[in-house]
């Protein structure tokens, strides 16, 4: 598995050990290479060959952008599209006669954070798509290009109404750690934003948990028919 954020694998890694319900396996790896194209760009760099037999999942939040998608929900991606019209299907699913219950949405990916709903709005209203983040095509592109199974599962961690600080892009470094010294810098110029880190932390959490219960399914893999006709 893939995150952005160290934060994310960090919520991850104590699902996995504490076995919230979610009995995500131990043996699975979970690995951080920092937001954005640049942090999968980095993390792909110099590997051709899987890290894994069963191909790599791209896991952490994401931004709603349809109201169907409240914070605190999760689910797979179906579709992976951007800016550009250009659009990817994982290659990995889930059995869909066992696990009917779990949603799967198409996620639009961007390279800037969309952080008020008007800019949610306008993507959504722009692509269709019911979730936005930063990493999902270049990540999809890479494992198509070396002929990876892949599959994308988010959490949502922001509603299609809700505004996200300005700033809130500064807060981790290239590696996806928490710049400290940058959080308190914006803390310093938007204090009202000290309210709404609680709730975040919170959202981002339930988000991740949902998003586990969903993963701890991928114990049954199986090949979408685009990757069985390769």
């Amino acid at each position: 598995m893939l995150c952005a954020l160290d934060f994310e694998r960090t919520v991850l890694e104590r699902l996995q050990q504490e076995h919230h319900g979610c009995e995500l396996p131990e043996e699975v790896a979970i690995e951080v290479c920092g937001p954005g194209r640049v942090g999968i760009e980095r993390w792909f760099a110099g590997r051709d060959a899987c890290p894994a037999r069963d191909g790599v999942i791209l896991v952490g939040t994401a931004g709603g952008l349809h109201a169907n998608l409240a914070p605190g929900c999760a689910f797979v991606a179906a579709r992976i599209v951007d800016t550009s019209n250009r659009s990817w299907t994982p290659t990995l699913a889930l059995d869909a006669s066992k696990h009917r219950e779990i949603r799967t949405e198409t996620v639009l990916s961007v390279d800037f954070a969309a952080t008020s709903p008007q800019e949610k709005a306008s993507h959504h209203a722009a692509s269709g798509a019911a979730a936005i983040d930063l990493e999902s095509a270049a990540f999809a592109e890479h494992c198509d290009r070396r002929g990876w199974p892949w599959s994308v599962v988010r959490g949502i961690s922001d509603g299609a109404a809700e505004h996200l600080p300005r700033d809130v892009a500064t807060w981790v470094d290239v590696r996806g750690r928490l710049r400290t010294l940058a959080l308190l810098a914006s803390l310093a110029r938007s204090p009202g934003t000290i309210a709404m880190l609680p709730r975040l932390r919170r959202r981002s959490t339930a988000a991740l948990t949902a998003a586990a219960a969903i993963l701890s399914r991928f114990a049954d893999l199986t090949r979408t028919p685009a990757e069985a006709a390769r």
